[in-house]
C-alpha cells in the first residue's frame, strides 16, 4: 500500500510539472501579433529641435548714387555698383538729401518682403540698413558751380503732377552736369540761362517724353534735343543728322 501511494505521488507530481512548463511556454511564444504594444504615454518624448535660421550678414560696397523711388509699395534706394543697377527696400534711412552721382557706402543684407496681395506671399530682396556719403558727385557739384534753378515750359493742355516734373527735371539737371556738348558746358560755366521745353511724341512704336534744352541770348531755339521713354525712364540724346536716338548713361 506505501508504494503504490509513493508510486501515485511520483506520477501526480511529474503531471504538474509538466502542466507548469506548458503554460510557461505558452506566455513566452505568444504570438507577436497579439503582443500588446506600449501605450503612448509610455514612449520617450520628442525632442524639439534646435537648429536655428543663421541670420544673413551684412554687406558693405562703395556704390554711385541713382535716385529714391518713393511711390510703390516699398519705398526704394537705387544705386550703381560697377555695371549692375541694384535695387535696395528702404524702411531705415530716411533722408533725402543724396544727388545722382554721389559716391556712397551702402551696407545692406539679404532678406525677404511680401508681396501686396491676398496670399502676401514672400520674395527675396535686398534690405538697406546705412548710407554713408563719400564725397560730392556730378550733380551735386554742377548744383554748387551753377547755383541758379532751370525753367522749364510745357503745353497747358498738360496736367503734369508736381512728382512727374521733379522726376524730369532731375534727369535734365543729370544731364547738364555731365553733358558733353560744348555749348551748353560753356553757358553752364558763364552761368547763362538755361531752360527746356517738354513735349510727349511716339516714335518706333514707343512713346517719349521730348526734352529741348535752350540757353543764353536765343531761348527758343534748342542746343539739344533729349528723349526719355515715358516706360523706364531711359535717357537718349537725339542725334540731328541721322535722326537717331542715343542712349545716355
Amino acid at each position: 500500500m506505501t508504494d503504490q501511494l509513493a508510486s501515485f505521488s511520483k506520477t501526480s507530481l511529474r503531471i504538474l510539472i509538466g502542466a507548469t512548463s506548458i503554460f510557461f511556454l505558452q506566455g513566452c511564444w505568444e504570438n507577436p501579433k497579439t503582443q500588446q504594444m506600449p501605450s503612448a504615454n509610455a514612449l520617450p518624448p520628442a525632442v524639439p529641435s534646435t537648429k536655428k535660421e543663421v541670420p544673413k550678414p551684412v554687406q558693405h560696397a562703395l556704390m554711385e548714387f541713382i535716385g529714391y523711388e518713393d511711390d510703390g509699395d516699398y519705398f526704394q534706394f537705387i544705386a550703381l555698383k560697377g555695371d549692375s543697377v541694384l535695387h535696395f527696400v528702404n524702411s531705415e534711412v530716411k533722408e533725402r538729401n543724396l544727388n545722382r552721382g554721389d559716391l556712397i557706402q551702402v551696407s545692406w543684407k539679404e532678406g525677404t518682403i511680401a508681396m501686396a496681395g491676398d496670399d502676401e506671399a514672400e520674395v527675396p530682396a535686398d534690405l538697406l540698413i546705412a548710407v554713408d556719403k563719400i564725397r560730392d558727385g556730378s550733380v551735386s557739384l554742377f548744383r554748387k558751380s551753377y547755383a541758379k534753378d532751370i525753367h522749364f515750359t510745357f503745353s497747358p493742355e498738360q496736367n503734369y503732377s508736381d512728382g512727374y516734373k521733379d522726376k524730369i527735371y532731375l534727369i535734365v539737371e543729370y544731364y547738364l552736369s555731365t553733358t558733353q556738348n560744348k555749348l551748353l558746358k560753356h553757358l553752364i560755366r558763364e552761368r547763362a540761362e538755361i531752360s527746356y521745353s517738354i513735349e510727349e511724341q511716339n516714335r518706333g512704336g514707343r512713346a517719349y517724353i521730348v526734352i529741348g534744352i535752350s540757353g543764353g541770348q536765343n531761348l527758343a531755339s534748342p542746343v539739344q534735343w533729349l528723349y526719355i521713354d515715358n516706360e523706364n525712364y531711359q535717357l537718349y540724346e537725339y542725334d540731328l543728322p541721322n535722326d537717331e536716338l542715343k542712349a545716355y548713361r
